[in-house]
């Protein structure tokens, strides 16, 4: 009988731990995993799992003084929830939770981002359902007066070190077969005791989160949030130096015109390059777009790579306003709202010290940090879907975001930078919004056909907004930017099928850009911001890590070291150290 009880108590144990497994295999299967795992990695992954299980049981057995039963209950519980938050989470985000992630927890109480949670349930799912069948059934056959003693702690623990010491041995053996390799600092390496200091871990996520386990990596992130700012070495301080003292490909001899006086970017939530000249059923789905892209005054570019990482539009913004890459493993609105930041605001302002800065986002100011954002930014106001007058719903469609922009461009009284967040062209992509652009292309699924509806939608308020300007005089003497935050999203779409990319289009309107010397090949999103300082010809030091777009001698910018260089920048608050670098010149 007593065998028995064990066997059962195991196999509730054994589901805690089959939870987290298939956790981490469904991610890893469907998400990028940064680099190679060899023989060692999968036992990593299991003594992660086994670490994460012992300690969660370990703090139920004390919050229970001792009861199996119910500790095992809770802890198939939390790593049940867990598991199912990580896998839908990695759905939208393609990571695993962060501890940064935890901290916008609020922002999934948004009405369009609990539609998004509920459109990105899979079959898959069905194994949450099943699993706690599978649990009760064996839970309701076990006493509930078994408590835990010092006989099972002594077995407990000897199984759970064992575990460790062959998980350490695995990586001596690994080091011992390779000469190269037989050293303490590399075993320490493998071990992911290295961490910040060479961005190993930071650059990584999935790959440090499947050998490392739920536990170590949450740790870890707290320990490095508490940290605060971290101290950069004397050759890292020098490589960051040598990098944004590099303008050899930041600037050209190509400038916008005296009577520019106004900025506007517009930035197009999930506007992706494939639907430029695209025709369906004899309609264009972007017929104004379409028309810029011809126009040879405009500047277009269809080959932009996304450069986005876990915070997918703050990152897109955040990429565009501080020539930054975003950081890897780290909702990186959570770090930086706090940091001094040389955004397109303040370096604008230096040059142009009466131009009134705004930002205008179709949402409530909390919603992922962009009231916080705004102030990092260094914007004059911020203005939201508090501001708009008329009825409309939580957030705003991409009509009355437009009509509110209007409303402040037309009460300006001095030249303006206006940064524009459309949003009606975030997915699910479950409805038509533009009933005057029915689509039934049987070839497509229906979330394309959606899509492809929203896309028609969006260009027409994008044109009305224009024709505004027109009317009021504010078109010619306007430097007017339109790029996307990111590409529509992998799992909203799967537009590969169909032979579409996911390159990212890019308009520069009254640039007085001569197109036979600019570059329209592929480039980054890290390559506007310094593009705009290239137009604008202001000389700062800071002219963000791109390249500029205005010469066919641009360069690929983004490698390794730009992204180490960004993540140290702003992991040490950089320019909180440093403020000659965005020091002005005209």
């Amino acid at each position: 009988m007593k065998n028995l009880l064990t066997s059962k108590l195991f196999l509730l144990f054994l589901m805690c731990i089959a939870n987290l497994l298939f956790m981490h295999y469904y991610i890893i299967s469907t998400c990028n995993i940064e680099d190679g795992i060899d023989i060692t990695s999968y036992y990593d992954n299991f003594c992660g799992v086994i670490i994460d299980v012992f300690f969660l049981l370990l703090l139920f057995l004390l919050i229970t003084w001792g009861k199996i039963r119910k500790s095992l209950l809770f802890c198939f519980a939390t790593t049940e929830a867990w598991a199912f938050c990580n896998i839908l989470y990695s759905r939208f985000f393609f990571r695993y939770i962060s501890f940064s992630a935890v901290g916008q927890a609020n922002n999934l109480f948004d009405w369009f981002m609990v539609e998004c949670m509920i459109d990105g349930i899979r079959l898959s799912d069905i194994y949450f359902l099943l699993i706690p069948i599978l649990f009760y059934l064996v839970y309701r056959k076990c006493p509930s007066t078994v408590y835990f003693n010092v006989h099972t702690a002594y077995k407990a623990c000897l199984v759970f070190f064992s575990l460790i010491t062959i998980n350490l041995l695995f990586h001596l053996l690994y080091c011992i077969c390779y000469p190269n390799l037989r050293y303490l600092s590399y075993y320490s390496y493998r071990l992911y005791f290295t961490h910040i200091d060479t961005s190993r871990n930071m650059g990584r996520p999935n790959w440090t989160n499947y050998h490392r386990g739920s536990f170590r990596t949450l740790v870890s992130d707290m320990a490095d949030n508490l940290h605060g700012d971290i101290e950069l070495s004397v050759e890292q301080k020098r490589i960051i130096e040598k990098s944004i003292n590099n303008s050899l490909l930041r600037t050209t001899g190509q400038h916008v015109n005296s009577e520019i006086n106004n900025i506007i970017f517009i930035l197009v939530e999930s506007y992706t390059a494939f639907t430029t000249d695209m025709t369906i059923e004899g309609k264009e789905v972007t017929p104004f777009l379409n028309t810029l892209s011809r126009d040879s005054t405009v500047y277009y570019n269809m080959n932009m790579k996304s450069n986005i990482t876990i915070g997918q539009s703050s990152d897109g913004q955040f990429i565009y306003m501080t020539g930054l890459l975003p950081l890897r493993s780290i909702i990186t609105v959570s770090r930086a709202k706090e940091k001094t930041l040389p955004a397109l605001p303040k370096v604008i302002k230096q040059v142009f010290p009466n131009m009134e800065t705004r930002m205008i986002i179709p949402t409530l100011p909390s919603l992922w940090e962009q009231d916080a954002m705004c102030h990092a930014y260094g914007f004059d106001h911020l203005y939201s879907s508090n501001d708009f007058e008329g009825k409309h719903e939580r957030n705003l469609n991409d009509e009355q975001l437009f009509t509110l922009a209007q409303q402040l461009d037309s009460k300006s009284t001095s030249p303006f930078f206006s940064y524009i967040l459309t949003m009606s062209m975030h997915g699910p992509y479950n409805s038509v919004i533009d009933n005057s652009f029915i689509i039934h292309e049987k070839t497509y699924c229906k979330e394309l056909n959606n899509f492809l509806n929203v896309c028609h939608y969006t260009d027409k308020q994008i044109e009305k907004y224009i024709t505004h300007l027109k009317e009021h005089g504010l078109y010619d003497n306007s430097l007017i930017i339109i790029a996307p935050d990111h590409q529509v999203p992998e799992n909203t779409v799967d537009i590969e099928q169909y032979g579409f990319t996911r390159e990212l289009p890019l308009f520069i309107i009254n640039g007085n850009i001569n197109k036979e010397e600019s570059w329209n090949g592929s480039c980054n999103q890290l390559d506007v911001y310094t593009t705009i300082l290239d137009l604008l010809n202001i000389n700062n030091r800071w002219k963000g890590l791109g390249n500029s777009l205005l010469t066919n001698s641009y360069q690929n910018s983004i490698s390794n070291d730009t992204w180490d260089i960004s993540e140290w920048i702003l992991m040490s608050n950089y320019f909180g150290k440093t403020t000659e670098v965005v020091d002005s010149v005209n």
